[in-house]
């Protein structure tokens, strides 16, 4: 019978849980919408689109509670999808922002893979496991068992897709890192705290995201019976409070603190630069915050606006 065949929760939603993570994830959304428009930092729209996939995916969480136990076919699909896809938007985002930090301290030949390419090979890669996973979970839901199992091999290789690019690009970065540590270009010797926290907020993000992504492997290698898939909670600690911390993550430490140096130009928000003065020995002194003036970025929907 179809109710044995594909069983959409093995629990009744908790109602409470998603009401929190919709005002969680809407409210950052929000932020992150004004901080776009405030910056003009168009690049910084994929990550909307996640935050916009991930209330939605919540909302029809709470649709379906209060449907229980005859839930819909079309709202399990609609909050499955939304909440599954919307990290790659986010992936998208620490791609481009590692790609500005790259161009802001002219470190292209300290890259493993040069700037120009760096973002398209990750965003491709991001867009591929974004397709296969969107694909997975329109086939996982049909009534038949072997479309469900074929369904849930197709997400599970797009996840893997996306964990192993993410992987290669957390080696990149690491890399990256060290030689500019090692030998810094003489931009990044006048912006050393601001690159190296720029870099630490995105190696955060990039771990949080990959433990969401392994969590997921494994939860979609279980099966729908499987253990995980079986409990909600932990959909809510190794999945919506991992992605809300990325989320609130960079609501604080918002990527136009670094691409502000691009072309010269200053960020309208959350952003101090401690001015180095060279002496006459060839050392370096700090002297006393000066707090920018808020300049308009350049106009544009190019991405170059800061």
């Amino acid at each position: 019978m179809p109710s044995k065949e594909f069983v959409p929760y093995h629990y009744l939603p908790s109602l409470p849980a998603a009401a929190v993570f919709v005002a969680v994830f809407a409210i950052s959304t929000l932020i992150h919408l004004y901080q776009c428009l405030r910056t003009r930092a168009f690049y910084m729209i994929p990550l909307i689109v996640g935050g916009a996939l991930e209330v939605t995916g919540y909302v029809f969480r709470i649709k379906s509670r209060t449907e229980a136990p005859d839930y819909s076919l079309g709202g399990y699909i609609v909050q499955a999808t939304g909440i599954l896809i919307a990290p790659a938007f986010t992936a998208a985002i620490i791609y481009i922002a590692f790609g500005r930090i790259v161009l802001v301290v002219n470190g292209d030949s300290l890259s493993p893979i040069r700037q120009k390419f760096l973002t398209i090979i990750f965003v491709s890669g991001d867009v591929l496991s974004l397709v296969v996973q969107s694909n997975g979970a329109s086939i996982i839901t049909q009534k038949k068992r072997n479309s469900a199992t074929i369904g849930k091999w197709i997400i599970t290789i797009g996840l893997i897709v996306q964990v192993i690019f993410f992987a290669l690009f957390m080696v990149i970065s690491i890399i990256f890192y060290r030689r500019l540590s090692g030998s810094p270009t003489p931009t990044a010797k006048l912006i050393p705290g601001l690159w190296r926290k720029n870099l630490y907020y995105l190696y955060a993000a990039s771990v949080l995201i990959m433990i969401r992504s392994m969590f997921r492997v494994v939860e979609y290698v279980q099966g729908n019976d499987g253990y995980l898939l079986s409990h909600e909670i932990f959909l809510y600690l190794l999945d919506a409070t991992l992605m809300a911390t990325v989320m609130l993550l960079f609501n604080v430490f918002h990527p136009t603190m670094i691409t502000a140096h691009l072309n010269g130009t200053k960020a309208t928000h959350m952003l101090r630069v401690r001015t180095l003065v060279k002496l006459g020995g060839g050392d370096y002194e700090d002297i006393p915050d000066l707090p920018l003036q808020p300049l308009r970025p350049k106009t544009g929907f190019s991405g170059n606006a800061v």
